[in-house]
């Protein structure tokens, strides 16, 4: 069962990563920053915005220049610090698995902690064989 307290301090996750397993199942405890408007606190997912892309075939040099002065005057986007866990199933570690990962992200704070913990445990049952 993974439990709260051996998973260290929100100061650990400030400058590192926190790897462990439970059975079969293998996880990853990350600080990650994204955009505040692709993060649904609700449904613990960070769903990206995408942008649509310029079509530069009709475009000329001068409208490019005039492009790129544009995109100076766009606010700056508010990011926000989560918690991201990422699970997979085992032997193997993070950077050399294939198995497919699967990942849910909440607040940095300990009750953010809290629901990661609980999403966790919920998932280790579908790791044991």
């Amino acid at each position: 069962m993974i439990v709260q307290k051996d998973l260290l301090s929100m100061e650990f996750y400030k400058k590192a990563v926190y790897t462990g397993s439970e059975g079969n199942m293998r996880f990853r405890i990350e600080r990650v920053e994204v955009p505040k408007d692709s993060y649904d606190p609700i449904t613990g997912i960070v769903v990206p915005k995408t942008v649509e892309d310029l079509d530069d075939s009709e475009e000329s040099e001068g409208d490019a220049a005039s492009a790129d002065d544009a995109s100076e005057d766009l606010p700056p986007v508010e990011m926000i610090k989560l918690l991201m866990a990422t699970i997979w199933r085992g032997p193997y570690a993070f950077a050399h698995t294939t198995e497919p990962k699967t990942s849910h992200w909440a607040e940095f704070s300990d009750e953010g902690m809290s629901k990661l913990v609980a999403w966790m445990t919920e998932e280790a049952p579908k790791y044991q064989d």
